[in-house]
């Protein structure tokens, strides 16, 4: 291919006059030499090429070659990922125990960042640029410890190992912050007071740092166990029919082998959710009465003068702390809560509720007060809001988590809600429906002594006949496998005048289409019931099995229908038989007099005869 490319890259002159070039050969020629052993001379005496056309050739030939082996030499990164399967697989074998996993990152990034700091330290004098660059780089190496605990605690999605993963963390950090405070202080003489600072610092530092990992941490197996039940769900809703019958059916099993167990969910959060009405207002005005107790206990003004003083000073951090609470209150009254509706209802009663105290007239307090504080009171609100909306998402995070953990667990209840979703998915677009069951009389016969292919080929136009019919009628079909066909309407109408059609026409079809010696004749069954899905997704429905079962009470040429699709359509000329079919009784239905069709036929059938 380089060759060629060679030959046709190569600027050309015209050849000389009467003197013919296979280029082809050429191409041979140069495929089969070393070309680095050709020159232009031999091409020249060989093919009578120009010599600078020779040369060009040579030049992007060996070009060509060269890139070929240059690519021969990239660098094969299949190789260096072979050697990184052995680490892969060693931290795959460490992942397996969640404490050692644990353990030996965190201690990991602590060495880490103990060495490049003592590096950095005493390997560097102050004004070194590198100080700058090995200080990034300690932090760095612990933060991608972190973040490697973290895409495990992701993968887990379990709370229990976020906790675990708090404590060696925090004991990682004090341990490590400890042993640089003592190395950094050698030489320097230290006191028992010096020692219980710098542990008391580590420790400090250790329970901030280990606050931080233990948020993230729960909020990384939060949204991990939400992002799981989020794919499950999407999951469930893409399964077909049968896929979701075995799935129900695996619900029913496991709760018929007794293996299921009740978990009761916090008994803590029933309470307040059942309760957070009443809750929510009434430590509302306990609140208001606190705080107008506390102001007028300790003297605090409310324009802000006369707060020197240490009882105000003790009055002011008392009142902040209490407002805390009421704040850490509401949100947790907003985290047992399921819609954000009562969301917002808890927060206006608590709100509404604090502020009926101040409108007490009592030293300063009253009416005109919550009026030139109405500013304050709405800002409190909207922060109180806030907070609370952020909180019943987080609740969303954790009820996620909980229904994962309890189906897991085979918890009753979870189970048998599942059942419940899954039923109703079986049952969306359930509807009634008319079924006409079409059987061809006597098939056997009809095939006995035949030719293989003819017989195959009349019955697969039959079924073609069959499908134009339903397809004039707003029918679908069902199935046409074997001697039968099984077609759907909407309207029992159609039905009844599909199955009169076909009728008529059999003389037709025998005329036309039928190379059999025997002729074709079809008796016709039509039953009217509820599927509770669409027909086509359903593979058994006793509205079928009904129609297939009450066609055989139809004489040759004939058409029947049971009285539930005589109640959907209500036909003059039905007669009651003395049939009675799966406890259905049949009627018949007559036929029209033979006349010409009326409809346009497509390939393979032909045209209806005049």
């Amino acid at each position: 291919m380089i060759l060629a490319m060679s030959v046709n890259e190569a600027i050309l002159p015209k050849p000389e006059e009467g003197v013919a070039i296979d280029w082809e050969a050429v191409v041979a020629y140069l495929n089969q030499a070393d070309l680095k052993t050709v020159g232009a001379n031999d091409l020249c005496e060989r093919f009578n090429v120009p010599k600078p056309v020779a040369e060009a050739i040579l030049f992007k030939a060996l070009r060509g070659e060269g890139l070929r082996q240059r690519r021969t030499r990239e660098f094969d990164w299949n190789r260096i990922r072979r050697r990184l399967i052995p680490i892969q697989e060693a931290f795959k074998r460490l992942a397996q125990n969640p404490i050692v996993f644990l353990t030996v990152t965190s201690i990991a990034g602590g060495i880490w960042f103990f060495l490049i700091q003592h590096i950095r330290r005493w390997g560097f004098p102050e004004d070194h640029p590198a100080r700058l660059p090995l200080g990034i780089t300690s932090v760095v190496g612990a933060v991608v410890m972190v973040v490697y605990q973290f895409a495990f605690l992701f993968q887990r999605a379990k709370s229990r190992l976020a906790l675990l993963g708090t404590a060696i963390f925090s004991a990682t950090v004090a341990i490590t912050g400890f042993l640089w405070w003592i190395v950094s202080r050698a030489g320097k003489g230290m006191s028992l007071v010096d020692v219980g600072l710098g542990v008391f610092l580590c420790i400090f530092v250790a329970l901030l740092l280990g606050a931080i990992y233990s948020a993230c941490s729960i909020i990384t197996v939060c949204v991990a166990i939400f992002i799981t039940d989020r794919e499950e769900q999407s999951r469930a809703t893409k399964l077909n029919r049968k896929e979701l019958l075995a799935y129900y059916f695996s619900l029913r099993k496991r709760l018929e082998s007794g293996e299921t167990v009740i978990v009761e969910s916090s008994r803590f959060l029933e309470r307040l959710r059942s309760n957070s009405i009443r809750l929510s207002w009434i430590t509302g005005i306990g609140y208001g009465f606190v705080g107008v107790a506390i102001s007028l206990a300790f003297g605090l003004r409310t324009d802000g003068t006369g707060a020197d003083g240490p009882m105000q000073v003790i009055g002011g951090t008392l009142a902040g702390l209490i407002g805390l609470l009421s704040f850490v209150w509401v949100c947790l009254l907003a985290f047992a809560e399921i819609r954000m509706r009562d969301v917002i209802k808890v927060v206006a009663l608590f709100l509404l509720a604090s502020t009926v105290p101040l409108l007490i007239p009592f030293g300063e307090f009253g009416p005109k007060y919550v009026w030139d504080h109405i500013g304050t009171v709405i800002g409190s609100g909207v922060v109180m809001l806030l907070l609370a909306g952020f909180t019943h998402l987080g609740s969303t995070f954790y009820f996620a988590a909980e229904n994962v953990r309890k189906r897991e667990m085979g918890d009753t209840a979870t189970l048998l809600a599942e059942m419940v979703v899954v039923q109703r998915r079986l049952a969306e677009g359930g509807t009634t429906i008319a079924v006409m069951v079409v059987d061809i009389v006597k098939s056997r016969d009809l095939k006995a002594g035949e030719d293989p292919l003819t017989v195959e080929h009349c019955f697969a136009q039959f079924h073609q006949w069959v499908r134009q019919v339903a397809r004039d009628h707003s029918g679908r079909i069902l199935s046409t496998a074997g001697d039968n066909a099984i077609l759907t309407f909407q309207r029992a109408s159609d039905g009844v005048t599909a199955a009169r059609r076909m009728q008529r026409e059999i003389a037709w079809f025998n005329q036309t289409h039928n190379r059999l010696t025997g002729q074709f004749a079809v008796r016709i069954g039509l039953h009217a019931g509820d599927v509770v899905a669409d027909v086509h997704d359903v593979e058994y429905a006793d509205v079928i099995d009904v129609a297939a079962h009450s066609e055989k009470g139809a004489p040759v040429g004939g058409i029947v229908a049971t009285e539930a699709f005589i109640a959907l359509h209500q036909d003059p000329g039905a007669e009651r038989t003395e049939q009675t079919v799966d406890g259905w009784k049949l009627y018949s239905i007559p036929n029209e007099a033979p006349e010409e069709p009326d409809f346009v036929r497509v390939a393979p059938l032909e045209a209806s005869p005049a």
